[in-house]
């Protein structure tokens, strides 16, 4: 735009799509119009300096799909090609002898040296090279390309959908990869068509100059009354210089469509690529220098120009050694002197980097690093990407990516996972060996070292692969050094549920529902809920191992409920309420069967009658003793409840629910203790104990 004004030019590519509907106008107006010499002088003119765009477009180009249009440019392309070939032999026939086309003539005259003969012949070889070597193989690789595309697109949406589900790309990057994947198969094929177009290009050509060589002596001596010398020497020349003029853009074409079907998938242009990995190698100079000089010693060579090529050899082969190591040299001191800014200058960013820690982390001694190295057939990384999976799918929680870092202050068969930065879990292996766990409580033990299993703290054994089946039998489980760590994340991920739902995912969770229910979010937000709320109740759940799948229903009752409670605990009582069928189901057997332990009438009063409510949090007022009593009392019944090959699992009133969980979270971590407004109909309370 110049002064406020939209240009011509501007305005034509504003509008590109009449523009091209005006190019395949002018292509037919070609063809049925005969066009005056001067203009198709230009138009083959902008033949070959359109195939020379496109060769260097294609040239560089770092993908195929930087040049996706290439097939349609291709039919485009050899259309026009066609059409300028019409319009030419068009003013030949009808011209004669006195035809002035300066581009044909440039090329009957100059070019072949106005022998026709060498001209024939050179067209010939031109059309050999075009369609045997260079068509016939770009067909071919674009038929291969085609195929194997087509083949691997399977696999590759297998490898984003996993990608994905392990969070290590977000469902924006999972989309355009598959976009990527869907064009690139549609790429390759309608290059696999699209390479017809050149072949066929090739034998429509040869066939042209045939007919124009025939017409023109038919057209010349029948119509235009002209000898045979003087038609054969015009046309036959008019038509060689016709068919050279067609073929060098066609030829170039082509090679375009050679290039870029064989092109591998690259960081850098073609230039770039081959500079880096032929042109910068100075031992290729070096000995084919020396081959080069050795020839001289053939009888009959022309020794003086090998000699020459020799050392220009040599002297490249030099020249590409000593710039490979001035660049090792400039990136060694580059390095070093990063390294060096690093120690010397801590800014405000760097100091800000390393306060930061990362949500979940397993450290390994040297010894364990090979559980992550595939090559080595470690498959840990798998294994922690499915336990990421399965809390996903057990409890709603999007565990964030687990770095694994490798830690020198370890023993060498140690590791340790964290959870911001502080260890919460870890353990020792040996692995060279298995770890066969007495979970079905056996007397019988086993000559080897003995040891405890790092998860649930089982009496265990480190024994040999040879002796797996014998500890089979006799009532052992046993598992490898992999499964041993992934089990161990995947209990502390359960364990821990509440610390790892940060802001950022309840975000997360909140735009997600946001894509399939956007008038829920609505609701949230015009009832001025905050993320925080939200979180607290997420996280009340999650600390008594409740799963937050329906997150939805969550939301509502988050609606109806937030703006009149004070208090989150209470607000995580009304959910777990509205959540009961999927609390009953959680804890009960097939049969519906709820094996609890309850506390007696007595009992129940009693507490019910020391229960005060502070900041809208219910507090049961005991004595020290009273409460020792009691905590030893459950303790005893649970054991009991143990025994009998039953879950640990308490219920009470509803106010007495959230105070207990306060008092006996730390002495029993795995009882469960439900509210008797949480059972859920069709549910049976079967009573084990009663304290």
């Amino acid at each position: 735009m110049a002064n406020g004004k939209i240009t011509l030019l501007e305005r034509i590519f504003q509008n590109s799509t009449m523009l091209l509907v005006m190019a395949v106008l002018m292509v037919l107006i070609m063809i049925i119009v005969p066009l005056p010499v001067v203009f198709l002088d230009f138009l083959m003119i902008v033949n070959m300096l359109l195939s020379l765009i496109i060769i260097i477009t294609v040239i560089s180009s770092k993908r195929a799909l930087d040049f996706s249009i290439f097939p349609t440019i291709l039919l485009f392309t050899t259309v026009f090609r066609l059409a300028v070939n019409v319009s030419s032999t068009r003013l030949i026939l009808t011209q004669g002898s006195s035809f002035s086309g300066q581009v044909i003539r440039a090329f009957a005259d100059f070019v072949v040296s106005g022998n026709y003969v060498v001209g024939i012949i050179v067209f010939i070889i031109i059309m050999v090279i075009q369609f045997m070597v260079i068509t016939k193989g770009a067909t071919r690789v674009s038929e291969v390309s085609a195929r194997f595309k087509l083949d691997a697109i399977p696999g590759k949406q297998m490898a984003i959908d996993a990608d994905l589900n392990a969070g290590l790309i977000d469902e924006q990057e999972a989309l355009r990869r598959r976009q990527e994947i869907n064009q690139e198969a549609d790429f390759y094929g309608s290059m696999d068509g699209a390479s017809k177009f050149v072949s066929g290009d090739v034998i429509a050509s040869i066939i042209i100059t045939l007919i124009n060589i025939i017409g023109g002596l038919i057209v010349g001596m029948a119509i235009h009354n002209e000898s045979f010398d003087l038609a054969i020497s015009s046309y036959v020349r008019f038509a060689v210089g016709d068919g050279l003029v067609a073929s060098l853009p066609a030829l170039m074409i082509s090679t375009s469509t050679g290039i870029i079907v064989t092109r591998a998938v690259s960081e850098e242009s073609l230039g770039e690529d081959l500079k880096s990995q032929i042109l910068m190698n100075p031992m290729a100079y070096y000995i084919t220098g020396g081959f080069a000089a050795v020839l001289t010693l053939v009888p009959g060579f022309p020794k003086l120009i090998f000699l020459m090529v020799a050392a220009l050899l040599f002297y490249l082969g030099y020249s590409i050694k000593k710039i490979s190591s001035e660049k090792e040299i400039k990136k060694d001191v580059a390095s070093e002197q990063e390294e060096l800014k690093e120690q010397t200058e801590l800014t405000p960013e760097k100091m800000t980097e390393m306060v930061q820690v990362d949500p979940l982390e397993i450290e390994l001694g040297y010894g364990l690093i090979s559980l992550v190295d595939e090559n080595a057939g470690g498959d840990l990384l798998e294994r922690i990407k499915k336990t990421r999976k399965q809390m996903v799918l057990d409890m709603g929680l999007v565990v964030p990516k687990v770095r694994i870092t490798d830690n020198m202050q370890l023993e060498p068969e140690e590791y340790s996972i964290k959870i911001n930065g502080a260890a919460v879990g870890g353990s020792k292996l040996v692995m060279s060996k298995l770890l066969a766990m007495n979970a079905s409580g056996s007397d019988v033990r086993l000559d080897n070292e003995q040891t405890t299993e790092p998860v649930f703290g089982l009496p265990a054994y480190w024994i040999n692969n040879d002796e797996k089946e014998d500890a089979e039998k006799k009532g052992y489980t046993i598992v490898d050094c992999p499964t041993v760590v992934a089990t161990h994340l995947s209990e502390i991920l359960k364990r821990n549920a509440a610390e790892i739902m940060s802001r950022k995912e309840v975000k997360a969770i909140i735009e997600s529902v946001r894509k399939r229910n956007p008038s829920l979010i609505e609701e949230v937000e015009k009832m001025n809920i905050k993320a925080g709320d939200i979180q607290k109740v997420l996280q009340n759940l999650l600390e008594e191992n409740v799963s937050i799948r329906n997150i939805d229903t969550i939301l509502e009752v988050v609606c109806d409920y937030g703006p009149s409670v004070s208090s989150h605990e209470t607000l995580t009582e009304y959910v777990r309420e509205v959540l009961k069928r999927q609390i009953s189901a959680q804890h009960s057997d097939p049969a519906r069967n709820l094996h609890t332990i309850i506390f007696s009438s007595e009992l129940e009063n009693e507490l019910i009658n020391n229960t005060s409510e502070s900041e809208g949090q219910h507090i049961i007022n005991l004595t020290p003793d009273s409460l020792n009593a009691l905590i030893e009392n459950i303790g005893n019944k649970i054991n009991d409840v143990r025994k009998k090959g039953h879950a640990e699992l308490l219920v009470v009133d509803p106010v007495l629910r959230r105070p207990l969980r306060h008092i006996l979270s730390r002495n029993y971590p795995g009882l469960a203790i439900l509210s008797i407004k949480e059972i859920a109909e069709g549910y049976k309370l079967d009573v084990v104990e009663t304290v």
